[in-house]
């Protein structure tokens, strides 16, 4: 997977710096970190699970160690517990870059980018990042900007535009 990021963050470069991201189903959180890093100026990471959601504040406090004020980790970087669906159906906040890969083979994918597409979340220029084990075919509403093959996996940027 190392090398889907570096593809991943190779199509962002021109995009990443100042942009504001929304990692779904963020589990290691890797991909909303990684923008932190690369210069996104805010990231959102959001996972049901309990487990999950502790070790990514665990990391944020280790990632972000050298701000001097862990009071601050909240400004870059916020971590939220709850059911992405229904958490972003309630949101208004729009987003530069949102990284979506929930479970493979699991509905949540097109029931998520249905929500994005019908909420106010994005704005023309938002990307939105998807893994799959396939060809992602349900993109009705949505535009292919860039795609790869990663070993199993079809690595998508896409597009309102």
């Amino acid at each position: 997977m190392d090398r889907a990021r570096e593809t991943l963050f190779n199509w962002l470069a021109p995009h990443i710096h100042g942009s504001n991201c929304l990692d779904l189903y963020a589990g290691s959180g890797a991909l909303g970190f990684e923008a932190l890093s690369r210069g996104a100026n805010y990231a959102t990471l959001i996972d049901q699970n309990p487990n999950i959601v502790r070790a990514l504040q665990n990391n944020r406090k280790i990632l972000l160690a050298d701000t001097n004020d862990t009071t601050t980790d909240n400004t870059y970087c916020k971590i939220i517990r709850a059911s992405t669906p229904k958490w972003l159906g309630q949101q208004s906040q729009r987003w530069d870059i949102i990284f979506l890969d929930p479970p493979f083979g699991s509905p949540l994918l097109a029931q998520t980018l249905k929500i994005l597409n019908a909420g106010q979340n994005c704005h023309d220029d938002t990307l939105v990042y998807i893994e799959t084990p396939h060809i992602f075919s349900e993109l009705s509403d949505w535009q292919t900007y860039k795609s790869s093959k990663v070993g199993g996996t079809h690595l998508t940027l896409l597009s309102r535009n």
